[in-house]
């Protein structure tokens, strides 16, 4: 049995290398398509194709247990959808590879968006949320106490989060001692 053309792996790979590195679940990949598993509460399946210069990725969020399908969407990406920052990044990259950033973005978004994570509320007066997790690292912004977010991960006395205020779904870290689990 042979594996998908090298055209088609393309795709895929840079589909979830972004993924990977925007939303650091464990990622591997299989014939066609690609998955990422975020603890044992999640699995997000991608698959990816390019049609007239479009990329389309269609999206699935799976319990890995029960295997029930949780959410699932499909996102396009053009090369035009790209601002002019982005496009300034790719000079040399082809239309193809142009419209795969830009579904990748809309990708990235909406898993953000969409995963159905654990939550946390702020019980502090304030508290910053971090770029990384460290008293050191960039403060990304201040939220107040009540403040709900999306739980990704804990490293240490750090809490990895989604803030959903944020139309791309920012990633950051906030000291645990200042949020507490919603039930």
């Amino acid at each position: 049995m042979t594996g998908p053309p090298v055209t088609r792996l393309l795709p895929i790979a840079l589909t979830f290398l972004a993924l990977l590195l925007a939303l650091q679940g464990f990622v591997f990949l299989t014939e066609g398509l690609a998955y990422a598993e975020f603890g044992e509460d999640y699995v997000v399946s991608t698959s990816t194709s390019i049609n007239d210069g479009k990329a389309v990725i269609k999206i699935s969020v799976w319990t890995p247990k029960s295997h029930v399908l949780v959410n699932g969407t499909t996102v396009t990406g053009k090369p035009e959808d790209l601002d002019e920052d982005m496009l300034s990044k790719m000079f040399g990259a082809s239309r193809e590879e142009k419209a795969i950033r830009a579904a990748v973005i809309e990708a990235v978004k909406w898993i953000r968006q969409h995963l159905p994570l654990p939550r946390v509320r702020i019980t502090a007066s304030s508290a910053n949320i971090m770029e990384a997790p460290s008293l050191q690292s960039a403060r990304i912004a201040t939220v107040s106490q009540g403040t709900v977010l999306r739980k990704v991960e804990e490293q240490k006395q750090w809490v990895e989060v989604i803030m959903d205020s944020s139309d791309s779904g920012e990633i950051g870290w906030i000291y645990s001692e200042l949020v507490g689990l919603v039930k």
